[in-house]
């Protein structure tokens, strides 16, 4: 009885202090400017490859092969050109390294009027969703809303 006593009270003796280490903050630790952008890409990728493929599934469509990827500077935009064609049915994801909504999307035909799309967006993820009425090339703007810093982003889109 008394060497089970003693057994228990060392165990909860080495838990005690193993809960001790573990609630001390980490050691802080450094990261150069080159890490952090690859960690950030890697991060936009992931939430792209992971919205994708569940959307891929869920809609019974074709993914586009490879990503776009590419970094928007805090003062900067981007406009990517997309080839879509009417009767089919376009979800075009966003994976960014920031979760906190920052990036604001936008599809416009090739006369440079703006498209009318469903948009969904959370998590560091948007999505928009878009039936064209004519075949052509769709011009997708990416900007960063005001406030927010740059960060990495990836697209790729589901069609069917």
């Amino acid at each position: 009885m008394r060497f089970a006593r003693r057994a228990v009270a060392g165990l909860l003796g080495i838990l005690f202090s193993a809960l001790t280490l573990c609630a001390q903050e980490p050691a802080p630790v450094e990261v150069s400017p080159k890490e952090a952008r690859e960690a950030a890409r890697f991060i936009a990728r992931s939430r792209l490859l992971d919205t994708a493929h569940a959307l891929a599934v869920a809609e019974d469509g074709t993914r586009r092969s490879g990503p776009w990827e590419g970094w928007l500077g805090s003062e900067g935009e981007t406009v990517i050109p997309l080839q879509l064609f009417r009767g089919h049915t376009y979800h075009i994801v966003l994976g960014t390294s920031s979760a906190e909504g920052g990036l604001r999307a936008d599809l416009f035909d090739g006369l440079g009027s703006h498209a009318e799309v469903e948009t969904t967006a959370g998590g560091g993820r948007i999505i928009l969703t878009y039936t064209p009425a004519s075949s052509g090339t769709y011009y997708l703007r990416l900007r960063l809303a005001p406030g927010h810093d740059g960060g990495a982003v990836a697209l790729t889109y589901i069609y069917r």
